[in-house]
């Protein structure tokens, strides 16, 4: 008999004898060389989806009995224009919550998010505010870290050139540096590119334990802005499940290409899924969303841009 699984990195369906579970094979859609599960475990993964046809009290009572806490909300968003970065605007809200959270712990949650959202819609206005606690990270890089604590913290010699790291675009003005993928107009728009190691080193970080291809910091106003990290496709099951069990499921998942986007109101992370034939890397970005927006403002137009 037979059954049927995912490929871990493109979602294809696969369908293979009983007997190879727990051998590899490769998949047909993407070529990559993929474990196979047991046909038990297969079946409790494939089982796991038919959570999508449960009800709102039936989610809960599962997160209940797994002992999580949950509310689950669901928003008017004709009524209340409702949206990523308006969340809570005069919102009509109808709750389903596990049994052990009581009205005035709801509360609480509601309270918090209000003032995220009343947060995040100061940061639209421009106003300086501490989002320190709604910012994700990278290898215990925060985003927003300022210029000075990241050269400080990387500070050293490269064993190969001799070369002052981290590598930082500052260090030669008006000129695009491609190994550092910085344009010559992002000196005058004070953005700052950086790497951690010499390219010559052939030895570039890693992410969850994937070798990347480069892993570039970004700057604007010498506070960290973008983290992007290059990799190679066949690691990207090993990134999604780190970032997973740092940051809990994505928010969103999309296919073609497949990217899943993880979001509070001040950050962004997507993880998008390269390809194996031809080969084209997979990329982690890491945004402050804020910050991102001010780099994007300064980007020269058609007119300036000669």
């Amino acid at each position: 008999m037979t059954f049927a699984f995912e490929c871990p990195l493109c979602r294809a369906v696969l369908r293979v004898k009983e007997e190879f579970g727990g051998k590899t094979a490769k998949c047909s859609r993407c070529g990559a060389i993929v474990p196979i599960p047991l046909k038990v475990e297969a079946e409790k993964r494939a089982a796991g989806r038919l959570l999508s046809d449960a009800t709102p009290q039936e989610m809960v009572e599962e997160l209940f009995r797994r002992q999580k806490s949950a509310v689950l909300a669901f928003v008017n968003l004709t009524a209340s224009g409702a949206s990523r970065s308006g969340f809570l605007d005069e919102t009509r809200l109808k709750c389903v919550t596990t049994d052990d959270i009581d009205q005035d712990q709801l509360e609480q949650v509601f309270d918090r998010l209000a003032n995220l959202s009343a947060k995040k819609r100061v940061e639209r206005l421009g106003v300086e505010i501490d989002d320190s606690e709604d910012l994700f990270e990278l290898k215990g890089d925060r985003l927003g870290m300022k210029l000075d604590d990241f050269k400080a913290k990387y500070s050293r010699r490269s064993q190969v050139t001799g070369r002052e790291l981290p590598w930082t675009s500052d260090q030669t003005q008006f000129v695009g540096i491609s190994e550092l993928r910085s344009l010559a107009w992002h000196h005058s728009a004070g953005i700052i590119h950086a790497r951690v190691d010499d390219p010559q080193e052939m030895s570039s970080p890693t992410v969850a334990g994937v070798q990347t291809e480069i892993l570039l910091y970004q700057f604007i106003d010498e506070k960290l802005f973008q983290i992007t990290a290059l990799f190679g496709t066949e690691g990207f099951h090993l990134v999604h499940e780190a970032l997973g069990e740092k940051y809990g499921a994505p928010v969103s998942e999309t296919h073609q290409p497949r990217q899943l986007v993880w979001w509070t109101l001040s950050a962004t992370i997507e993880l998008t899924f390269g390809r194996i034939r031809p080969k084209e890397p997979s990329v982690l970005n890491f945004y402050h969303d804020a910050l991102l927006r001010l780099a994007r403002s300064r980007q020269p137009g058609s007119a300036t841009d000669v």
